[in-house]
């Protein structure tokens, strides 16, 4: 199942970078922590990030936004998907289907102190 071009599934998270002193965040980095999906049945289909230079943010902010994100992800297929399941329906016919989803990351500058 895919979602329509009409859904769209948003994930915030509540904070901001900070200036990198030693080795601001990359691209690349980001990419590597967010496709991280472990045993889900859910891989990202395109991730945009839009980062602007010299920033840090915590590797465990960006964890913690992947684990929200497919949580809504999830959450969107079960209340998109309201069935009655019976008893009737062995278990081994019920199949999960892996789920593309998109994912946008925005960094930007810090907010003024």
């Amino acid at each position: 199942m895919k979602p329509l071009e009409s859904d769209v599934i948003r994930t915030v998270l509540e904070t901001s970078p900070s200036i990198a002193i030693n080795n601001p965040i990359t691209k690349e980095r980001i990419l590597a922590q967010i496709l991280k999906t472990g045993n889900t049945p859910f891989e990202f289909d395109k991730i945009d990030i839009n980062l602007d230079n010299g920033l840090y943010v915590n590797i465990s902010n960006l964890n913690e936004l992947r684990r929200k994100a497919l949580e809504d992800v999830t959450n969107f297929i079960i209340t998109s998907n309201k069935r009655e399941i019976t008893n009737d329906i062995p278990k081994h016919c019920i199949k999960r289907e892996s789920f593309g989803a998109s994912l946008r990351v925005f960094f930007n500058d810090p907010p003024p102190t």
